[in-house]
């Protein structure tokens, strides 16, 4: 058994009978980018703060960073999200060759995001000399700018000079950088291993992780989510992942598509379009569910689903328009795919169940309210009771740590988001030889509300008020 020193917490199955917090829905998005750092979290508050680092491109599918930024920042204007780029330029490149005309002395061009060092301009024979003749930079759009030094001996207008440049070549990106590595020599790690750096770099919890694209492929999908229920060895993170729209395309195949998924996942289909953009529903679902729990107080008691989304319908990867009725999108939800539903009140999320159902049946496992709340209260109960590590086993050490743990729940039953809980010594639990070995167990129960998923009405016809009838 390994050696255990500090807080650790296992879920138990719900029993069926008759301070410090954390931020439940702080966004983890790994993916890929046209400019910025490569495999270093970045804390974004704002679209700006994102884009001035990694760029934006409305090339969604291939800079899925962009997307998340469009998503996450404008359309569920959210204030706060860590972003990580995978696409290192100095291997996911191709040399490139076009024509440019140059018709004034600084020439915004249609090239967007080349790497700039490798820029080189000749006009037939003649090989110019970049920074003597020329100079090059990026836009604010990320377009490059060519302009002529004092000295160019190059004229304007000048047509048909040849460009050549590295271009960004994103098919160079693996499925294996978004589930990275952690380098044996130097402890640097890259893509899914980087979530391990978020709480000592920030002082913050993932609640949510993300990875526009890459999660359709279940190998990813599944390192996702091993990696966000293990982040640091003991916290744990929610997985938003997609099932691929160029391979399924019919709701029937998507849910024989549908394989056993995660209590720690919710899985989506199809995609989603807003303003002509084409999005993952990942992306927007995590946008949603940091509004509601912002809404919340932060807490993460509520279903994301029946909540509008920014959306104006559903489409497959090739804009194939998608429609979906509520019976539909009940078959989806019948297999513990989300889906989005346009019915009444405008498109709205549309599932309360977790990947695992319905092959689980405890409720922590199958309901996404459920699930992220235990996940939530895993993740305090270790911030909270951290202080108390390496205290002297006492009455009064096992006091502060229950009653500190007890006014949480009675504050978050007092707001509704729990119906009840204790958190409890049992001295059956803890026997004297585990005591002495610095063991300490705690108990702590939890009543979290099930969701109105199904509600029904008996209706009948009253002969009785005929004799209303009556004169």
């Amino acid at each position: 058994m390994a050696f255990k020193h500090g807080v650790s917490v296992n879920e138990r199955g719900t029993k069926i009978t008759g301070q410090k917090s954390v931020d439940s829905a702080i966004t983890v998005v790994i993916g890929t980018a046209p400019m910025g750092r490569v495999n270093v979290p970045f804390v974004a508050r704002s679209r700006a703060e994102a884009v001035a680092e990694f760029g934006f491109s409305e090339d969604f599918e291939s800079f899925t960073l962009s997307e998340a930024i469009d998503s996450h920042f404008s359309l569920y204007k959210q204030s706060y999200a860590i972003l990580v780029n995978v696409l290192d330029p100095s291997l996911a490149k191709k040399s490139t060759t076009n024509t440019v005309d140059l018709l004034q002395r600084a020439t915004v061009t249609s090239i967007q995001y080349p790497l700039v060092d490798s820029v080189k301009l000749k006009k037939d024979a003649v090989t110019y000399v970049k920074d003597t003749d020329f100079t090059v930079a990026l836009d604010k759009d990320g377009f490059l700018v060519i302009s002529l030094t004092a000295t160019s001996t190059i004229t304007t207008p000048s047509m048909g000079l040849t460009i050549t440049y590295d271009a960004i070549d994103v098919s160079k990106v693996k499925n294996t950088d978004i589930i990275g590595v952690v380098d044996p020599a130097t402890g640097k790690k890259t893509g899914l291993e980087i979530l391990d750096d978020i709480m000592p770099l920030f002082g913050v919890i993932p609640g949510l992780v993300i990875a526009p694209k890459f999660s359709t492929d279940p190998v990813v999908a599944t390192a996702m989510i091993a990696k966000a229920q293990n982040i640091n060895g003991m916290f744990k993170a929610f997985a938003l992942t997609d099932l691929d729209t160029k391979l399924i395309r019919t709701k029937q195949k998507a849910i024989e598509s549908k394989k056993v998924g995660d209590p720690g996942q919710d899985i989506m289909w199809p995609k989603v379009q807003k303003n002509g953009r084409i999005y993952h529903m990942s992306t927007h679902k995590a946008g949603l569910i940091g509004q509601m729990d912002a809404a919340n107080s932060g807490v993460p008691s509520n279903s994301p689903s029946n909540r509008l989304m920014q959306v104006d319908g559903l489409v497959l990867a090739d804009k194939t328009p998608v429609s979906l009725g509520p019976n539909d999108a009940n078959d989806l939800n019948g297999v513990g795919i989300s889906t989005v539903l346009s019915f009444t009140g405008g498109p709205r999320a549309w599932g309360n169940r977790t990947a695992a159902h319905p092959n689980l049946t405890d409720m922590k496992d199958i309901f996404i309210h459920a699930k992220r709340m235990m996940f939530w209260i895993n993740n305090w109960i270790i911030i909270d009771t951290w202080e108390n590590v390496d205290a002297n086993i006492t009455k009064r050490f096992i006091e502060a740590v229950t009653t500190k743990h007890n006014i949480r729940l009675n504050g978050l039953t007092s707001m509704g988001a729990i119906l009840g809980g204790t958190c409890k010594y049992d001295p059956l639990e803890n026997p004297v030889t585990q005591l002495i070995e610095g063991t300490v167990n705690f108990s702590l129960s939890v009543g979290i509300p099930g969701v109105a998923e199904n509600i029904q009405f008996g209706i009948e016809i009253d002969p009785t008020y005929l004799a209303t009838l009556s004169l």
